[in-house]
């Protein structure tokens, strides 16, 4: 009789183990793993998000390519910032290895703001995608208020300015 406690008191210990591991696992980077975040950033970042992958809150997943996956774990998913950086032939390797790793630790995976030539790597690893908006990038060195194509931009300035946003243009030249 005596076994069946201990027995029970076993089983419920794991489950509890099991319920809370993905809270345990949570851990900040280390020193060594953002500076080898940083040099990799600095040699194949190419997306406006990449240096957003080098904030305090992100924490980091390396491939066997050495691809990095900067993440953030809320609840049970792992939010990772944009496509994995590093050596394109890695991707496809990179985001199968983040999966296998989520799934490790009990966390969904998702990929926030990615590229849209990775969706097909995305969609043949079991991902599903959907738009949620588009980022302007404007050429700054040809960017003007006078061109009539501007107009636009120019009247919604003036409503803003009007509303109380301030407007500051710096010329960096």
């Amino acid at each position: 009789l005596d076994s069946i406690y201990l027995i029970a008191v076993v089983t419920f210990g794991y489950g509890l183990f099991m319920l809370v591991r993905p809270v345990l696992i949570r851990q900040p980077a280390t020193a060594e793993a953002r500076k080898r975040a940083r040099e990799i950033v600095e040699a194949h970042g190419r997306a406006s998000l990449a240096r957003m992958t080098l904030f305090d809150d992100k924490s980091y997943f390396f491939s066997a390519g050495g691809t990095l996956i900067a993440y953030a774990v809320k609840g049970r998913v792992a939010l990772a910032l944009g496509d994995p950086i590093g050596a394109e032939e890695d991707a496809r390797a990179s985001i199968s290895e983040f999966k296998t790793f989520c799934a490790g630790n009990d966390w969904d995976p998702c990929f926030y703001q990615t590229r849209p030539d990775y969706l097909p790597i995305y969609k043949e690893a079991g991902f599903k995608f959907f738009s949620i908006g588009e980022e302007a990038i404007v050429d700054l060195s040809a960017f003007t208020l006078e061109a009539r194509r501007a107009r636009n931009f120019a009247m919604w300035r003036t409503v803003s300015a009007n509303s109380g946003i301030a407007w500051n243009f710096l010329n960096r030249r």
